[in-house]
């Protein structure tokens, strides 16, 4: 499942590239409703894993989770395990590299 995500960034930012960019940002909305949706929380986990915290292209990723609607799923420690996946964090009153 990353892997595919992972080409098709790649093709994503060589596309960009030949449009004159020196990179590629994408933001992803509602994480949570997209991979939730046909995945369990374990699949999504699997997932953020695969991709890891780093791109080896000159690309970055957003995701967006709705802590409050996981936290109402009874997903809450969810939203810490996603966190080890991630390079960096922003949130509410948070923003910190995660090393």
């Amino acid at each position: 499942m990353g892997a595919k995500a992972l080409k098709l960034a790649s093709i994503l930012a060589e596309e960009d590239r030949q449009l004159g960019f020196k990179g590629t940002r994408t933001f992803t909305h509602g994480c949570e409703e997209c991979y939730l949706g046909s995945a369990s929380p374990s699949g999504l986990l699997h997932y953020e894993k695969d991709l890891g915290k780093a791109f080896s292209l000159p690309f970055s990723a957003f995701c967006t989770y709705d802590a409050r609607r996981l936290v109402d799923l009874g997903l809450q420690n969810l939203i810490i395990n996603l966190y080890q996946f991630h390079g960096q964090i922003i949130g509410k009153g948070l923003a910190c590299p995660n090393e």
